[in-house]
C-alpha cells in the first residue's frame, strides 16, 4: 500500500507482526507516516507507512459496509453482493465492481478491480461523493 493511494477516512489495519494489532481510520497521511484513530474514544496513533496494511475484502468485510449477498439468477456461477447501484462480483482475485445502465439505447458496462477495502472506500466516495459507512 502507497501513501497516494488513501485518503482521509480510509480503515486500515496495522501490521498482523506489530505488537499490537489495530484496525484504524485514516486521520492523517503523512509522506512516510499515517495517524490513525483507533478507538471510539478518539485515540490516535502514528506509524510508519510500512506498519500498515491494507484489509483484504471478503464477504464480512462486505456485510459490515452494508453489502447484501444476492443470488443473480441469470448468474449463478458468481457470487454478487450489492448496495444500491454498486455491483460487486467476486473473482478468483477479489472483486470486479460493475454498473450496467442505457446509454443511447446502448447497454455498457463499466469494470474496476477490487481487492482492497480502501479501494472500494474511495471508489464509493468518487461516484457518490459520500463516505462508506462500515462498521469494523
Amino acid at each position: 500500500m502507497r501513501s497516494n493511494e488513501l485518503r482521509i477516512g480510509n480503515w486500515v489495519q496495522s501490521d498482523p507482526d506489530y505488537p499490537r494489532h489495530i484496525f484504524g481510520i485514516v486521520k492523517e497521511i503523512k509522506e512516510d507516516e499515517i495517524i490513525s484513530e483507533y478507538n471510539q474514544r478518539g485515540d490516535r496513533i502514528s506509524m510508519p507507512l510500512t506498519d500498515y496494511k491494507s484489509i483484504p475484502l471478503t464477504p464480512e468485510i462486505l456485510e459490515k459496509a452494508g453489502f447484501e449477498y444476492y443470488a443473480w439468477p441469470s448468474f449463478l456461477d458468481f457470487t454478487h453482493y450489492i448496495k444500491n447501484d454498486f455491483i460487486l462480483r467476486e473473482t478468483g482475485s477479489g472483486y470486479s465492481f460493475f454498473n450496467t445502465s442505457s446509454c443511447d439505447n446502448s447497454e455498457r458496462q463499466f469494470l474496476v478491480q477490487l481487492s482492497h477495502l480502501h479501494q472500494l472506500q474511495n471508489l464509493y466516495f468518487a461516484l457518490t461523493g459520500e463516505e462508506l459507512p462500515i462498521e469494523l
